[in-house]
C-alpha cells in the first residue's frame, strides 16, 4: 500500500495491459491460465516500479487515482450547482403533485429511478445516457422486461437475475444504455404496489415520468444560446448573457481604443516629417503604410476569432499587443538620443537630416506593433459586439443594426478626443505625452473590457473558414477536369452502357441540383458524385457558404476607392492646413485637429440617422431595413466624389493664395484660413459614417454563421486596400508625371510646388468609375435573411431598387 508510481509510469494503470476480454476468453477456452496471466503482470508492474530511482517517486499514490475528483475539470460554479438543482426540483414537484392527485387511482408518478433519470438529465447533459431516445427505449424496454420476468419466474432471486441481465441485454442491443432503467425491472418485482399495473407499468409511470422530465429539459435547454457560451466557457443563457449591456460595454471599449490608435495616427504625419525628418510624400506613404497594415490585420483578428480563438481572447491578447508598441513610441519620443538632431532650417527647399537606422528601426516596430493589435481589435471588437444581440427577431436584428451604427459613433467619440486634446498635448507639452496618453487609454481598456465578462455571449469557433473555402474551390476545379477527360473517354468508347445507370445518375444530379442555389454554377461542381479523394467532399452547405463570401467579394472591392479618399484625410489634407492660417480668432488650431469637423458632423448625424431618417424610411418603405446597407454605402461612395471634387477646388484656391502672396517658398502661413480644408473633411466624414456602418452590417449580416469575424474585418481590409492604393496611386502619378513634364506631380518637400488639385480631379474622376461598378454589382445581389436556426438562411427575391 505504500508504494507510488512515478508520473511517466501512471498511464500502465489507467488501462489494463491485456484486454479483458482476451483474458476472460482465454481462460474459459483453455488456452491461456488467467492465474499465470495475472502472476505476469504483477511481475510487469513490479518491474516497471523498482526500475524508478527513488527521486523519481511521485507523490501520488497510484491506487488514489479512481478515489479523488477529476483533476482536469473546473470547480464548479454556483450556476453549475443551481440550474441542475432548481430543474430537479420543478421536475420532482410536479411529478410530485401529479402523484398525490392519481394515488387515489392507483397509479404512482414518483419512484426512485426518475430521481436518477433527474441526474442524468440536469448534471450530465452531454452524457450518452442523456440521450431521449435513450431514455425512451430503455424505461419502456426494461420496464416491459420486469414484467415478463415476474410472469413467468414470480417473486424472487431468479426473477431479479434474469429481468437484469435481459434489460442489460436489451439496452447494449438496441445501443440504449440507460443506467436508471437497469433499476426499473427490480422495482417492479420488489414493488407489492406495482403488481396490478401489469403492462401498464411500462407507461405509467416509466414513460409517462419521463416525458414530463424530458419536457421540462426541454424547457432548460431553450433557455440557452445555442452556439455561444460565457467567457467561462460555459453555456451562454438568455436574459443573463447577451444584448443590449453586453453590447455597451463593446462601445466604451471602443472609444477608449479609438482614442489611442487615432491620437497619434491623426498627427502622425507631422511628426514623422517635422521630428523624424522624412519628406511630405515619405511621411504621407509612411502612414498609409501604416494604417492600411493596422486595418489589413484585422482580417488575421477576424480569422483566429473565427477559427480558434474566440473574439474575447482575440481582443486582450490585441490589446496588450498595442499597448507593448505603444510603450516603444512612448520611450523614443521622451529620450532626446532616441530621434534625430533637431532641425533649424527655414528654407523648405532644404530637407533636415533624417534619423539613423537603428532610431528608424525602433519607430517602426513600435509602430507595427501598434498596428498588430489595432488589427486583431478591429478584426473581433465589431463583431464580438454584434453577437450580442437574437438575429432570429425583428427586434433582436434592428438592435444589431443600431449597434454599428453606435459603433461609428464611439469611433467618432474616440476620435473626437484624439484629434482636440491629444493633439494639443502633443503640440504643445511634447509628443511624449501624447504617446503616453495613447498608452494609458489602451490599459484603461482592458480592465474596462473584463468588467462586461459577466454579460457577454460568445460565439463558440468553428474551424478554419478558408480551409472550407479552399476545399471547396479545389474540389469544383478537380471535378470539373475529371468531367472533361471522362467526356473525352465516353466519345471513344462504344455505347454499351445499360440505359437504367445513365437515368439514375440523372437523377442523383438532379436531386442535387435542387438542393442548392443557381447562383455560381461552376461551385455546384464540387457536389457530383466523381470519385475524389477523401479530404475534397463537400457538403451542399459548405458549397452555400463559399457562394455568400464570394457574392459579397465585389461590394467589397467597390468600397476600395472610398476608403483611398478616406487616406487623404491624415496625408495631404493636414499637410495642406498646416499651410494656411490655422486661427480662429485668437485661438491657433492644429492641422491635425482638422477632422474634428467630420467627427462632430459624425457625432450629430449617428444619432439623427438612427432615431428621426431610418424610421421615416421604414415607415416610407414598410421594410423592416428602412435604408439597405447597400444603399448607405451607395450613399457614401457619392459623397467621395463630392468630397474630391470640393477637395481640388480649394487646393486651387489655396495655391492661387500662396502665388499672390509671394509665400510660395515660404514657412509663414498663407493668408488664407483652413477652413477651407474643412469642407472636404465634412462630406468625407458624412462617407465614412454611410459607407462604414452600411459595411459591418452588410458584411456581418451576408456573411455564414462560422465566418461573420472575418467577413466583418473586411470592412477594415476594405480601408487598409484604400490606404495602399493611396501610396500606390502617388507613386504612379509621380512615375507617369515624372516622364512627361519637369517634376512630377507630388514630389519634393515643398507641398506649393505639388500639383495636388490634379491629383484630387484624378480621384473624382476614380471615384465616379468606381460608382458605376458599383451600382452594376449592387443591382444584381440578393439578400439573406436569418431562418430558423443561426446556421441556415434562406434567399429572400432580388430587390433591385437597393441602390
Amino acid at each position: 500500500m505504500g508504494m507510488q508510481l512515478h508520473p511517466s509510469h501512471a498511464h500502465i494503470f489507467n488501462k489494463p495491459l491485456l484486454p479483458r476480454p482476451s483474458l476472460w476468453r482465454y481462460s474459459v477456452s483453455g488456452k491461456c491460465d488467467l492465474n499465470k496471466e495475472i502472476k505476469g503482470l504483477r511481475r510487469k508492474a513490479h518491474y516497471i516500479i523498482s526500475s524508478s530511482s527513488a527521486s523519481d517517486v511521485a507523490t501520488t499514490p497510484f491506487w488514489d487515482h479512481d478515489w479523488a475528483p477529476d483533476q482536469n475539470s473546473k470547480p464548479p460554479s454556483l450556476s453549475d450547482i443551481v440550474w441542475p438543482s432548481a430543474g430537479a426540483f420543478a421536475a420532482m414537484a410536479i411529478l410530485g403533485k401529479i402523484d398525490q392527485i392519481l394515488a387515489p387511482k392507483g397509479i404512482s408518478m414518483t419512484i426512485a429511478p426518475l430521481g436518477a433519470v433527474c441526474a442524468v438529465l440536469f448534471a450530465t447533459p452531454s452524457s450518452p445516457g442523456a440521450r431521449k431516445y435513450n431514455i425512451f427505449v430503455a424505461q419502456i424496454g426494461c420496464a416491459a422486461i420486469g414484467v415478463l420476468a415476474f410472469a413467468i419466474f414470480g417473486p424472487g432471486w431468479l426473477a431479479r437475475s434474469t429481468s437484469v441481465a435481459a434489460a442489460l441485454a436489451f439496452m447494449i442491443f438496441t445501443r440504449a444504455v440507460h443506467p436508471p432503467a437497469a433499476s426499473l425491472p427490480l422495482l417492479f418485482i420488489d414493488g407489492v404496489k406495482f403488481h396490478h399495473l401489469n403492462f401498464w407499468y411500462t407507461l405509467f409511470p416509466g414513460a409517462t415520468g419521463c416525458i414530463l422530465l424530458c419536457l421540462i429539459d426541454e424547457g432548460q435547454s431553450l433557455n440557452r444560446w445555442e452556439g455561444y457560451t460565457d467567457w467561462r466557457n460555459r453555456p451562454a443563457l438568455r436574459g443573463c448573457h447577451g444584448s443590449v449591456t453586453a453590447a455597451f460595454f463593446v462601445l466604451v471599449v471602443e472609444v477608449l481604443e479609438n482614442l489611442a490608435f487615432l491620437a497619434n495616427a491623426s498627427n502622425l504625419v507631422l511628426y514623422l516629417s517635422k521630428f523624424m525628418h522624412f519628406s511630405p510624400s515619405s511621411s504621407a506613404n509612411i502612414v498609409t503604410n501604416f494604417m492600411g497594415t493596422a486595418f489589413l490585420l484585422a482580417i488575421l483578428g477576424g480569422f483566429l476569432s473565427d477559427s480558434y480563438l474566440t473574439t474575447y481572447y482575440i481582443y486582450l491578447i490585441s490589446a496588450t499587443t498595442e499597448l507593448l508598441g505603444l510603450l516603444m513610441l512612448t520611450i523614443q519620443a521622451h529620450i532626446p538620443s532616441l530621434k534625430p538632431p533637431v532641425c533649424t532650417s527655414v528654407n523648405k527647399n532644404v530637407s533636415c537630416e533624417e534619423g539613423e537606422r537603428g532610431k528608424a528601426v525602433m519607430l517602426f516596430v513600435g509602430l507595427y506593433l501598434v498596428a498588430l493589435g489595432v488589427g486583431g481589435i478591429k478584426g473581433s471588437l465589431p463583431p464580438h459586439g454584434a453577437e450580442q444581440f437574437d438575429e432570429h427577431t425583428p427586434h433582436g436584428r434592428k438592435q444589431r443594426s443600431t449597434f454599428f451604427n453606435y459603433y461609428v459613433f464611439s469611433l467618432a467619440c474616440g476620435a473626437l478626443i484624439a484629434v482636440t486634446f491629444v493633439v494639443w498635448i502633443e503640440d504643445n507639452k511634447g509628443w511624449q505625452w501624447g504617446f503616453g496618453i495613447a498608452t494609458a487609454t489602451i490599459l484603461l481598456s482592458i480592465p474596462v473590457f473584463l468588467l462586461g465578462s459577466a454579460t457577454y455571449r460568445i460565439k463558440i469557433p468553428a474551424g478554419s473558414p478558408i480551409t472550407t473555402i479552399f476545399k471547396v474551390l479545389t474540389a469544383a476545379t478537380y471535378k470539373c477536369w475529371i468531367a472533361r477527360k471522362a467526356k473525352n473517354a465516353v466519345n471513344n468508347m462504344s455505347r454499351i452502357q445499360s440505359n437504367t445507370t445513365e437515368i439514375s445518375e440523372n437523377e442523383e444530379r438532379v436531386k442535387v441540383k435542387e438542393e442548392i442555389s443557381k447562383d455560381l454554377k461552376f461551385l455546384n461542381r464540387a457536389l457530383e458524385a466523381t470519385p475524389t479523394p477523401t479530404w475534397l467532399h463537400c457538403t451542399a452547405n459548405q458549397v452555400e457558404e463559399v457562394k455568400s463570401v464570394i457574392k459579397i467579394l465585389p461590394i467589397f472591392m467597390s468600397t476600395i476607392m472610398l476608403n483611398c479618399c478616406l487616406a487623404q484625410l491624415s496625408t495631404f489634407s493636414v499637410q495642406q492646413a498646416a499651410t494656411m492660417n490655422t486661427k480662429i480668432g485668437s485661438l491657433r488650431i492644429s492641422p491635425a485637429s482638422l477632422p474634428v469637423f467630420p467627427v462632430l458632423f459624425i457625432l450629430i448625424l449617428a444619432p439623427v440617422y438612427n432615431h428621426i431618417i431610418n424610421p421615416f424610411f421604414m415607415k416610407l418603405t414598410n421594410t423592416e431595413m428602412g435604408i439597405t446597407p447597400l444603399q448607405r454605402i451607395g450613399t457614401g461612395l457619392v459623397l467621395s466624389i463630392i468630397a474630391m471634387t470640393v477637395a481640388a477646388l480649394v487646393e486651387m484656391k489655396r495655391k492661387s493664395v500662396a502665388t499672390q502672396s509671394g509665400l510660395t517658398d515660404s514657412t509663414k502661413p498663407l493668408p488664407i484660413t483652413f477652413l477651407w480644408v474643412a469642407l472636404q473633411y465634412l462630406f468625407l466624414g458624412s462617407a465614412d459614417l454611410f459607407s462604414l456602418a452600411g459595411m459591418m452590417d452588410f458584411f456581418f449580416t451576408e456573411a455564414p454563421f462560422n465566418m461573420r469575424s472575418l467577413a466583418t474585418s473586411l470592412s477594415w481590409a476594405s480601408l487598409a486596400m484604400g490606404y495602399y492604393l493611396s501610396s500606390v496611386l502617388v507613386e504612379l502619378v509621380n512615375c507617369v508625371t515624372g516622364t512627361f513634364s519637369h517634376t512630377p506631380w507630388l514630389y519634393g518637400s515643398n507641398l506649393n510646388h505639388y500639383h495636388l488639385e490634379r491629383f484630387y480631379w484624378f480621384m473624382s474622376i476614380l471615384n465616379g468609375l468606381n460608382f458605376l461598378h458599383y451600382l452594376f454589382w449592387a443591382r444584381r445581389y440578393n439578400y439573406k435573411t436569418s431562418g430558423a436556426d443561426n446556421q441556415k438562411e434562406i434567399q429572400m427575391p432580388n430587390v433591385s431598387s437597393d441602390v
